[in-house]
């Protein structure tokens, strides 16, 4: 079972979403829903699904639907303060709110490439997978 390795760091896609965008693909815009948390705590109190708009990545940023995204024991026990590792903060998808989104691992699709994203590396319509959380690692399938 072969699969191309290439890595992206973060910086190269910082935007992460939980759950698929709704709305149309060909937009600007992608309205988009995410579990999400503002501190730690029992997962059934805290998280909450927030709903918000994404603009069209960034020059160094691929825009991607995620497809599948788990949470799975180390996620909890991330939400619940438990976990050494802690999420970044997310100050910049919904104006005045901050908030977490879990989650370490993840399947997505390539919807969009940033003007600076080398297009022989990445095309739309590329199957990626998501390791790491904050220190994102995209792996092409």
């Amino acid at each position: 079972m072969g699969f191309k390795q290439n890595l992206i760091p973060t910086t190269a896609y910082n935007r992460l979403t939980r759950l698929p965008p709704l709305g149309s693909l060909a937009s600007h815009h992608t309205l988009v829903k995410a579990i999400t948390y503002t501190q730690n705590g029992d997962p059934t109190e805290v998280l909450k699904l927030r709903e918000f708009t994404l603009g069209p990545p960034k020059a160094n940023q691929l825009g991607l639907k995620f497809r599948l995204s788990t949470l799975n024991p180390a996620d909890i026990n991330t939400i619940q303060g438990r976990y050494p590792w802690k999420p970044t903060i997310r100050k910049d998808l919904i104006e005045d709110q901050e908030f977490y989104i879990s989650g370490n691992e993840g399947l997505a699709e390539v919807t969009s490439l940033g003007s600076e994203v080398d297009p022989k590396q990445w095309k739309i319509g590329d199957w990626v997978i998501m390791v790491g959380g904050s220190n994102l690692l995209l792996i092409r399938l």
